[in-house]
């Protein structure tokens, strides 16, 4: 199973067409966004993440970027959400 097909057998796929999974395993992308910034009031689930793991969702972004040729990464996360920003800045300024 090569690496889209393993991100779509975990279900990670948008039928929206928005995440890099769905393109064809040859084409490049300019940019991987991961949105992390849910507007849910009951669904936390990606700041919970940002939050508790950052290592986890920095190591994901990466490698979707490293298989799909993009260029630049965006993780996007709310405004008034400063604990998953500065555990992501910090995880990120660890890592370079």
């Amino acid at each position: 199973m090569n690496f889209v097909e393993t991100i779509r057998a975990a279900g990670a796929a948008c039928a929206e067409g928005t995440l890099p999974v769905l393109r064809e395993p040859g084409d490049a992308l300019s940019c991987v966004i991961l949105n992390a910034a849910s507007t849910e009031p009951l669904v936390e689930t990606e700041s919970c993440l940002c939050k508790m793991q950052p290592e986890r969702v920095v190591k994901a972004v990466c490698a979707i970027a490293e298989n799909t040729g993009a260029k630049r990464t965006v993780i996007a996360v709310r405004e008034d959400d400063e604990r998953a920003l500065r555990a992501l800045q910090k995880e990120i300024q660890d890592k370079k």
